[in-house]
C-alpha cells in the first residue's frame, strides 16, 4: 500500500504541478511521504471497520444459532472486549417494559459478598436515564465512591458505559467497558460499542 501510494503520488504530484516550476527532490519526497502516510491511515481504518465487521457477523451468526439469551450476551461482553481492549466488561439486560433485571454476562468482573448484579442494576444510572456515562479518571471523579467500586473487588480506572436500546427505543440493558489505568476510548470505540 504504502509503494503504490508512493508511485501514485510522483503521479499526481507530476500532473497536478505540470507547467509550473519544476518540484525539487525535496518537494517530491514531500510528496510521496504524504500520500504513502495518507495510505497508511487509510489502510489502518479500512482494517479496523473489517475487524469490526467481522466480529459483529460473529454476533449475528450466533444469534441465529441459538434462542439462548444468556449465550448471546456473553459473545456480546467476548466482543466488547476485544474491540474496546478492556480489561473488563459487563453487560446487564433488563424487560425494557419493567425495568427488571433479567440476565448478565461479565468477564473480569468478581462480585463482593452478599451483592448481586440485580441490586447493582437497581441503582445503575444508565439503565435509569438511558444517557452513557463515560469517565477518565473514577478516582478522582468519585473518590473510590462509584458502583464499581460498592459491588467489585476491582478498581476500574477508566470506564465506558452505552445504554442498550430496544427496537422501539426502550433501554433494555447496559454495556460497560473498563480499563484499570487511565485509558481514553476513541469515538471508533464508541461507535462500535453502540454497534453492537
Amino acid at each position: 500500500i504504502v509503494f503504490v501510494g508512493a508511485v501514485v503520488g510522483l503521479y499526481i504530484g507530476g500532473i497536478v504541478l505540470a507547467g509550473t516550476a519544476p518540484l525539487t527532490e525535496v518537494q517530491y519526497v514531500t510528496i510521496v511521504f504524504l500520500l504513502a502516510l495518507l495510505s497508511f491511515v487509510l489502510w489502518w481504518l479500512f482494517r479496523k471497520a473489517t475487524y469490526a465487521s467481522s466480529n459483529l457477523a460473529d454476533i449475528a451468526k450466533i444469534l441465529h444459532q441459538t434462542l439462548d439469551l444468556d449465550t448471546l450476551v456473553m459473545e456480546i461482553v467476548d466482543v466488547s472486549a476485544r474491540l474496546a481492549g478492556a480489561d473488563r466488561v459487563l453487560v446487564i439486560i433488563v424487560d425494557p417494559q419493567h425495568p427488571r433485571y433479567i440476565t448478565h454476562a461479565c468477564k473480569g468482573f468478581n462480585l463482593r459478598d452478599g451483592l448481586s448484579i440485580e441490586g447493582l442494576a437497581d441503582k445503575c444510572k444508565v439503565l435509569r436515564t438511558g444517557q452513557p456515562f463515560e469517565t477518565h479518571d473514577v478516582v478522582a471523579e468519585f473518590a473510590n465512591e462509584s458502583l464499581y467500586a460498592k459491588f467489585f473487588h476491582c478498581r476500574p480506572r477508566s470506564i465506558l458505559a452505552e445504554p442498550i436500546f430496544s427496537k422501539d427505543g426502550k433501554v433494555m440493558g447496559v454495556l460497560s467497558a473498563t480499563h484499570d489505568g487511565h485509558n481514553r476510548f476513541s469515538r471508533l470505540t464508541h461507535e462500535l460499542i453502540r454497534q453492537l
